[in-house]
């Protein structure tokens, strides 16, 4: 005689064995897990199509012959609400450009032929009208990018750049914890992660390679890839003074 389990499904009397379908309750988990993979492997697609959507890939096979930029970067701004020790690319003595010299400046790199545009400083968010910035950008049909510490990043400011149109966010991550040479740390952006978790805009994770962040970058790396983020770490900045050379060691 079979009887009904908890799951409306029947089992055989005295072997407990599933006769028919898998318990309903096992089939729900994996309609479920079937969704989230779709749900996710969606938003992955999603994001790639935002990414280069506006980047004529036609156009941007003309770039192989002739001689039109094919990316430029934009400095909204040279002040910046950090003071890593290592960085020369940033100057709170002077003044934000003005709205309109950007937007005369942004139509100029458009008229070269340039099809993306990223964003930079500095740091782009302490600008006032970097919303505008970016949907101006995305009206001219740039693919647009800004990269920014995080430190200024908010959860209505991430929606305001998402609709503006942007594309990518690059986040600059040097250390797992902060320093006194940088406090461009994961320790402080992992809270910011979330914000991401239903935003269109992709992600992108980079930090700069030098004697304080090196001992670290092992692990900037491993927990931005362990998450699915585009992550990366780079000499990047000139040093003159060679005070935070890395030693690359004899040549093998």
């Amino acid at each position: 005689m079979d009887e009904s389990d908890e799951f409306g499904e029947t089992l055989e009397e005295g072997r407990g064995v599933m006769k028919g379908y898998l318990p309903t309750r096992l089939l729900h988990g994996q309609v479920v897990v079937g969704c989230m993979f779709f749900h996710h492997r969606m938003k992955l697609l999603d994001k790639i199509g935002r990414e280069f959507s506006g980047y004529n890939i036609l156009e941007s096979g003309k770039r192989l012959v002739d001689r039109k930029p094919l990316q430029c970067s934009l400095y909204v701004t040279d002040r910046c609400n950090l003071d890593c020790a290592y960085c020369t690319e940033y100057d709170n003595s002077r003044p934000h450009p003005s709205l309109d010299d950007l937007k005369k400046w942004i139509r100029k790199i458009r008229e070269l032929g340039t099809m993306r545009i990223a964003l930079v400083g500095g740091e782009p968010l302490v600008h006032p009208n970097i919303v505008e910035l970016v949907r101006y950008c995305r009206e001219l049909g740039f693919a647009t990018s800004l990269t920014t510490n995080g430190f200024l990043l908010t959860r209505k400011l991430l929606a305001e750049l998402e609709d503006a149109g942007l594309q990518v966010m690059q986040i600059s991550v040097d250390r797992m914890t902060p320093s006194p040479i940088t406090r461009k740390s994961f320790k402080t952006i992992l809270p910011k992660l979330d914000y991401f978790r239903d935003s269109k805009i992709s992600l992108h994770i980079t930090g700069v390679i030098c004697a304080d962040t090196l001992p670290e970058s092992r692990a900037v790396l491993e927990t931005g890839l362990s998450r699915g983020i585009p992550t990366e770490v780079r000499l990047v900045h000139a040093d003159p003074l060679h005070r935070f050379r890395v030693d690359r060691g004899p040549r093998e």
